[in-house]
């Protein structure tokens, strides 16, 4: 990583013609690579990983499916990476520091879902609506970013676990060990409260004493992180308990043998590690290729151009900068043979090249790609439009470098 770069302002774009992109230091980028790595693996205060991935103004929406579970077990495993605006949800951008997340946005309560889930179902994808289901991990905002830190390829979830020398062994883990989720989406919901009413108490629903609650969990309902987890490895409460606490505990109750309200949800997944239960941890890289990998084999350019930039990204993000470049060349390479050399699809990889050649160090070959994205921009999008600015914000920064 260059040495010189002070604390010059630089911008890096990677997103579609509705958003801005992010103004961010290179500095600032490195410190934050170099806390996250002193953090791991608890990144406490992780940032986040990838910036918008998909065009949505230039891309012929399917169908929208009724819910993000649908279209978690059927379309993203068929290679639609992210899903267009609906009724119900729409795409957004959760900025944290230098990078974003896109999320998927309940117009109902605002809670905010990770548009990558995290996958725990190692069966084909063919089996996934079958075989598998969808369960949504409420968090608040730090957590989230905790969650889908970019500088480690595993995201991950803590598990509740018994506490071994403890007179209440369960206490935090009521249902048994592992990771606790809901099969409810946020557009279930009509408000953050009624999550904590599921996640949180088994009182009726109109109890004042709820009221302490939500002081208590203000914000644990601000995010969603969308799991896929083969069923086997998941246990509805309602019907089932976890093989620790049978014995214990009866389907349907709650540790004070209390029926669980009518309409609450609970489920525990149980990841485990010879035999031991651990957190929920997904490889987030390795889906991300995974994804670049199948709509190759689909010759899909215009979605494989968005999964390059995307795994390019997360690679750009944990600093591993050689590994990313062949990604992004091959991005820009597909759009400007799909798109022609003036798109602003086009324009937005060339600017993500040259970014990226920079934090390498590589003034001079980044230089003429800026200068090739203004260009672009001033005929295609005209001069006050906000991508051109940034382009030549970019292009300005570069050049009082050089000539430092």
């Amino acid at each position: 990583m260059m040495s010189i770069v002070g604390a010059i302002l630089r911008v890096s774009l990677a997103m579609s013609m509705m958003h801005l992109s992010i103004i961010h230091t290179i500095g600032e980028r490195v410190a934050e690579r170099r806390q996250l790595n002193q953090d791991q693996p608890q990144s406490e205060n992780a940032d986040t990983f990838l910036r918008p991935l998909r065009s949505l103004a230039m891309w012929t929406a399917p169908e929208t499916p009724e819910t993000l579970a649908k279209f978690f077990l059927n379309d993203y495993p068929q290679g639609m990476y992210l899903m267009p605006d609906s009724d119900a949800y729409k795409l957004t951008w959760e900025r944290t520091g230098s990078f974003s997340i896109p999320a998927y946005e309940s117009r109902d309560n605002g809670i905010k879902v990770a548009a990558n889930p995290l996958v725990l179902c190692a069966v084909s994808k063919t089996r996934w609506a079958t075989e598998c289901v969808v369960l949504f991990h409420y968090t608040s905002g730090i957590g989230f970013v905790n969650i889908m830190s970019p500088y480690i390829s595993h995201a991950e979830l803590w598990a509740a676990l018994r506490k071994e020398s403890a007179s209440e062994p369960f206490k935090g883990c009521q249902w048994g060990e592992g990771t606790y989720c809901t099969c409810h989406e946020p557009s279930h919901f009509k408000t953050k409260q009624e999550v904590l009413q599921n996640n949180y108490g088994n009182k009726a629903i109109d109890d004042p004493s709820w009221n302490e609650t939500f002081k208590k969990r203000d914000g644990m309902a601000d995010f969603a992180i969308a799991v896929i987890v083969h069923r086997s490895m998941a246990y509805d409460t309602r019907t089932q308990v976890t093989p620790e606490m049978e014995g214990i505990l009866q389907p349907g109750l709650t540790s004070k043998n209390e029926t669980m309200r009518d309409g609450r949800d609970v489920w525990v997944v149980q990841a485990k590690q010879e035999g031991i239960t651990t957190n929920v941890r997904a490889n987030i890289s390795q889906q991300l290729s995974d994804q670049v990998d199948q709509l190759r084999s689909h010759q899909d350019e215009k979605g494989l151009a968005q999964a390059l930039t995307g795994l390019g990204q997360l690679l750009q993000a944990q600093g591993k900068l050689q590994e990313a470049e062949p990604l992004y060349r091959e991005a820009l390479a597909g759009r400007k043979a799909k798109l022609g050399d003036r798109h602003p699809s086009t324009l937005e990889s060339i600017n993500n090249l040259a970014d990226l050649l920079q934090d390498q160090g590589k003034l001079q070959e980044a230089e003429p790609l800026y200068r090739e994205a203004v260009d672009g921009a001033r005929g295609k999008l005209g001069a006050n439009h906000p991508h051109t600015k940034i382009f030549e914000k970019n292009l300005a920064d570069l050049r009082r470098i050089l000539e430092a």
